[in-house]
């Protein structure tokens, strides 16, 4: 039997239900399966049915996709909540790469990056969007190259005006800090 269900992958942010359309709100609470960060899961968890699974994404983050597909396999309806717009360096990418356009139906919400230009008043039409949200890249060497794991930002740097970053908890802000001091940037 083909599947046809879809997923819906919706943008959510810190201020939970306020912040959804209602198109967004009615897939939330009708999810069967839902996946999200522990805090994301928490901010929206009276709105989930009683029935519903919560699946915390970043633990279950590799085994997601075909979780999601035996979920799609049995009908159940599988919504993964994710911050900002799921588009703009998000888990959305990630899902349609491991399981289709097709099977994806993403609802973003406002990204994180233009919350941050929005409040600084400035324009970002011009801006190079970075992530060094992966594993822990360890600390920059000034021998360090291509290899390793901050080099692309170390590029981005170089060539580009205006940057947004996206750090994690291993490659910290600090962490970045000190790297463009020790290169002078």
């Amino acid at each position: 039997m083909t599947n046809t269900n879809k997923i819906s992958i919706i943008g959510v942010l810190d201020n939970g239900l306020e912040g959804l359309t209602p198109a967004a709100d009615i897939l939330i609470s009708q999810a069967d399966v839902v996946f999200g960060g522990v805090r994301t899961l928490t901010l929206f968890e009276k709105h989930f049915p009683p029935h519903a699974q919560q699946i915390d994404l970043i633990a279950h983050f590799g085994k997601m996709p075909q979780l999601i597909k035996d979920a799609l396999n049995d009908h159940l309806k599988v919504v993964v909540l994710a911050t900002g717009d799921p588009l703009c360096h998000g888990v959305a990418r990630y899902l349609i790469n491991k399981l289709s356009a097709e099977t994806c139906e993403v609802h973003p919400n406002v990204s994180t990056i233009q919350l941050a230009f929005a409040r600084f008043g400035l324009a970002w039409q011009g801006v190079s969007i970075c992530s060094v949200h992966t594993k822990d890249a360890g600390e920059w060497t000034l021998d360090a190259g291509p290899e390793h794991g901050l080099y692309p930002l170390v590029e981005s740097v170089r060539n580009n005006e205006l940057i947004a970053l996206f750090t994690s908890p291993e490659n910290t802000p600090d962490r970045i800090a000190r790297m463009l001091s020790q290169l002078g940037l």
